[in-house]
């Protein structure tokens, strides 16, 4: 199915390279703004710009509704969601597809395998990809801070919903683990409606603890070779391409 007009359901520097990538492509392109980026780049660049909603995100970007409504109303015959925002929501992705609209990214079903950390890391180890150590699920602080003793400090809690950072706490020491664990779980309730703590993560490289350094965090981290760069990649693919042969499996014995 050949795509002529997508509407770009992001905002900033990802609607942008989204608009000129259409453009190298010859595609028309319809940037979705809220009230508040009327004016952006973006809405200049593209074809034509079609308010969302009010300024808040919550308004505006993240309204399936709204979305949809825009893109019908324009004439679009896909959507692309860009990163953040709906782009890992399932619901955005079936809604398009129950109204004939191609979502430019995963399926409904990739998605939400993927999307759930405790569900991409079983398959990811039943397919053979390296994990980092770490547990598969705290229950509550307590359960927490007995697996963090195991796994050793410094480490990561990882909530099981989420996206953009939410509910990813970094954790020094044993003293932090419990407070850490209830914040962690307190985001991730508010930005996905889920407060499970999918995994405790060993951090395998991380900057000296400016608390007893002086040294900022948040600096690169060392380098990768291109070798270990490659390997990434490689494993990156195995676990999307798993789940994708998983989705399509389920879907065929339907």
């Amino acid at each position: 199915m050949s795509v002529t007009r997508v509407l770009v359901a992001n905002r900033g520097e990802i609607a942008v390279r989204i608009i000129r990538a259409c453009q190298s492509l010859g595609i028309e392109t319809v940037a979705a703004v809220s009230e508040a980026d009327r004016d952006s780049m973006a809405a200049k660049m593209a074809n034509r710009a079609v308010c969302i909603g009010p300024p808040r995100s919550v308004d505006s970007y993240l309204k399936v509704e709204n979305l949809i409504a825009a893109a019908h109303g324009t004439g679009c015959d896909a959507l692309h969601p860009g990163y953040g925002f709906l782009s890992e929501r399932a619901a955005l992705a079936e809604t398009c597809a129950q109204n004939k609209i191609t979502f430019v990214g995963p399926s409904p079903q990739n998605i939400t395998m993927m999307g759930d950390k405790l569900e991409a890391r079983r398959i990811a180890r039943g397919a053979g990809v390296p994990l980092v150590p770490g547990s598969d699920h705290a229950k509550n602080p307590h359960e927490a801070a007995q697996l963090a003793a195991q796994i050793g400090y410094p480490l990561l809690l990882k909530a099981s919903a989420g996206g953009g950072g939410r509910g990813i706490k970094l954790v020094w020491n044993a003293s932090e683990i419990e407070d850490t664990f209830r914040t962690a779980a307190a985001e991730a309730s508010k930005a996905a409606c889920s407060s499970a703590v999918s995994s405790i993560s060993k951090m395998r490289s991380m900057p000296p603890d400016p608390r007893t350094t002086g040294t900022p965090t948040n600096r690169p981290s060392t380098p990768y070779s291109p070798c270990s760069r490659a390997a990434q990649g490689s494993t990156r693919f195995r676990s999307r391409r798993i789940a994708s042969t998983i989705s399509n499996e389920a879907a065929a014995g339907a």
